[in-house]
C-alpha cells in the first residue's frame, strides 16, 4: 500500500472510527455487563448507522423520532446474557450515554450540528438519578411518574381479572414493573414521562441533570447499584 493511499483510507474512515470507539466506550460501562456476548460490536454498528440520520432536518421532533426508532431496534435486536428481552429502560441507557459523549462532549459529527442537537439530547436514566429526583421533587415525581405506574398497573389488573381474580393493582405493579428505580421496570410510556419531567427541570439543556449521577455516585462511594436495578 502506498503512503498516500493509507492517508486517504484512514482520513475517509476516521468519522466511522470515532463513532465506533465512542460507542464501545459508552456501551460497556452503561449496560455491557448484562447483555449477551457480541453486543458491543453490534451496538457500534447500530450507532454508525444511526448518526447520519441526524443530519438535515434538525428539530426536536425529528431527533425524538430517530431516538425512539433506535431504542425500539435495541429492544428487538438485543438480549441479556440470560437470553431475556431488554426493557425500554435498559435500551435507552447505552444510546443516551453514547449521544452524551459523542454529541455533547466530543462535539461530533461537527460543532455546528452538535450545538443544534445538544438541547434535544435525552438524560440517561439510571437508579441513582431517579432516586435523587424522586427524593428532591417528590410531589412532581408522584404526579408525573407514580401516577403513570399506578395507571398501568390498574389497566393490567383489570385485564387479568378473568384469569386471576385475586390480582390487585399493587400486586400487578410489583410483578410487572418491579422496583420503581429499576431500568427493567421502565417501559416506553414511563421513559417518556421521565424525559418530560427532567426537561421541565432544565429546559435549555436537560442533559445537565446527568451530573446528578456523578455527584450521587461520589456521595455514596462508588455508586453500587442494588440487585435488579440495571
Amino acid at each position: 500500500m502506498e503512503k498516500l493511499e493509507l492517508v486517504r483510507l484512514l482520513s475517509n474512515r476516521e468519522p466511522e472510527a470515532i463513532i465506533r470507539t465512542l460507542a464501545m466506550m459508552a456501551f460497556i460501562p452503561a449496560i455491557g455487563r448484562v447483555l449477551e456476548e457480541g453486543s458491543v460490536d453490534r451496538f457500534a454498528d447500530l450507532m454508525n448507522e444511526t448518526v447520519p440520520k441526524f443530519y438535515g432536518y434538525v428539530t426536536r421532533e425529528h431527533f425524538d423520532g430517530i431516538h425512539a426508532q433506535t431504542c425500539d431496534q435495541i429492544v428487538s435486536s438485543f438480549k441479556t446474557n440470560r437470553n431475556e428481552k431488554l426493557s425500554y429502560g435498559q435500551a435507552q441507557k447505552p444510546l443516551n450515554v453514547f449521544l452524551k459523549v459523542y454529541v455533547d462532549w466530543a462535539k461530533r459529527p461537527d460543532k455546528d450540528l452538535a450545538d443544534k442537537l445538544i438541547p434535544f439530547l435525552h438524560v440517561p436514566l439510571d437508579s441513582l438519578l431517579m432516586r435523587f429526583i424522586a427524593r428532591e421533587f417528590r410531589s412532581e415525581y408522584d404526579t408525573r411518574i407514580t401516577s403513570i405506574r399506578k395507571q398501568l398497573a390498574e389497566r393490567t389488573a383489570e385485564r387479568l381479572k378473568e384469569h386471576l381474580p385475586d390480582s390487585t393493582p399493587r400486586a400487578v405493579e410489583r410483578a410487572l414493573l418491579g422496583n420503581e428505580f429499576s431500568l427493567v421496570g421502565i417501559n416506553k410510556e414511563i421513559y417518556l414521562a421521565w424525559q418530560e419531567f427532567l426537561r421541565s427541570l432544565w429546559p435549555g439543556k436537560p442533559l445537565m441533570l446527568d451530573i446528578i449521577w456523578v455527584l450521587e455516585r461520589a456521595r455514596i462511594g462508588g455508586g453500587r447499584v442494588q440487585e435488579g436495578e440495571v
